[in-house]
C-alpha cells in the first residue's frame, strides 16, 4: 500500500481539500454534504461515493446565496438542489 506523498506531515494533511464524486453526475462536492447540489442525489442512499483530492478542482463560491424554501437553510446561489434536504430549487421558477 502506497502512502499519498501529500500526507508526509500534518501541515500537508491540513492543506488537503477533500471532496466526493457524485456517482450520478460525477460532480465533486464537499465530503460533509448529504445531497449533491448539482443533480440532487441523496448520498445517504448511495453511501459508497468516492472520496478524492479535490485540490485541483474548485467548488462554487458562496458569494451568491439563496434560501431553500423547504428547510430555510442558506445555500450557494449556483446550487440546483438544496444540499440539506434535496429540494429542487428550480421547482418554483
Amino acid at each position: 500500500m502506497k502512502l499519498n506523498p501529500n500526507l508526509k506531515n500534518v501541515t500537508n494533511v491540513k492543506k488537503l481539500t477533500l471532496g466526493k464524486v457524485c456517482p450520478s453526475c460525477h460532480y465533486i462536492v464537499p465530503v460533509h454534504e448529504r445531497y449533491c447540489y448539482h443533480c440532487g442525489l441523496n448520498f445517504m442512499k448511495h453511501a459508497r461515493c468516492a472520496v478524492v483530492d479535490a485540490g485541483k478542482h474548485s467548488f462554487p463560491t458562496m458569494r451568491d446565496t439563496q434560501t431553500c424554501p423547504k428547510c430555510h437553510h442558506k445555500i450557494s446561489g449556483t446550487n440546483r438542489y438544496c444540499n440539506y434536504c434535496g429540494y429542487d430549487m428550480l421547482k418554483n421558477q
